[in-house]
């Protein structure tokens, strides 16, 4: 029995066969209508199947979906078609990342009206979220999987582009289930210490920060250690 086309497939298909059938011959009209039309299909909301990126070979894709397709898969998880990431996951071979409270990526041709930070969402290039106490934005991932994101030292004019990398890192799907448990680690800790407050010790003194951003971005160990030590001062 013959395998059944999904819809995605189906749309490219068919573009593939009419492209250009009223026009003169242009690989760039042919290219530019093949990612146009993947990309609708993404937008639209297309159900994909789990194996739809492992047959675009055969619509000679390496020319027009980009040198790695990450666009595809930010699109795929800004629009909240996770069909279609989790189908670009499959082809890649990459589990997924799925990080807490998650700015999107910006989307110049949204589909649908969808703002805000999400409660938890998979990590993609563009994407921006805290990351031990710093904002970080995705701008790729390397070939073990890892999501690198950087961290920007403040604006000296107008716009992003003139920030300087601060600090970058290279996040695991393992570091950040590790790093979830110890942030809800860290907040109980911080909620005991609260409760049993003395006043005659300075807190932010013996931690060494001013913020809370700052008090996030002291490293776990370490923290544990200096909590525990005001906990018996306390006592």
């Amino acid at each position: 029995m013959a395998k059944k086309t999904s819809p995605p497939t189906a749309l490219l298909e068919l573009v593939w066969a009419n492209c250009q059938s009223e026009t003169s011959h242009s690989w760039e009209r042919l290219n530019t209508a093949m990612r146009k039309a993947l990309a609708l299909t993404i937008g639209a909301g297309f159900a994909f199947t789990k194996t739809d990126f492992e047959g675009l070979a055969k619509f000679r894709h390496s020319y027009w979906i980009g040198a790695d397709g990450e666009w595809v898969y930010s699109m795929a998880v800004a629009e909240g078609n996770y069909s279609a990431a989790a189908a670009f996951e499959e082809y890649m071979g990459r589990p997924p990342i799925i990080a807490d409270k998650v700015s999107p990526a910006e989307r110049h041709d949204s589909y649908a009206h969808l703002s805000g930070d999400r409660t938890s969402e998979r990590l993609h290039v563009g994407c921006s979220f805290e990351w031990r106490g710093e904002r970080v934005k995705v701008t790729s991932f390397n070939d073990k999987g890892a999501a690198i994101a950087c961290s920007y030292h403040p604006a000296e004019g107008n716009g992003e582009y003139e920030r300087k990398v601060k600090r970058r890192y290279a996040i695991t799907r393992e570091l950040v289930i590790l790093d979830r448990a110890e942030r809800k680690q860290r907040d109980a800790i911080t909620k005991d210490l609260i409760a049993n407050k003395n006043d005659k010790i300075d807190y932010a003194k013996a931690f060494g920060v001013k913020t809370m951003s700052e008090l996030r971005a002291i490293p776990f160990a370490r923290f544990v250690k200096i909590a525990e030590r005001l906990k018996k001062q306390a006592a």
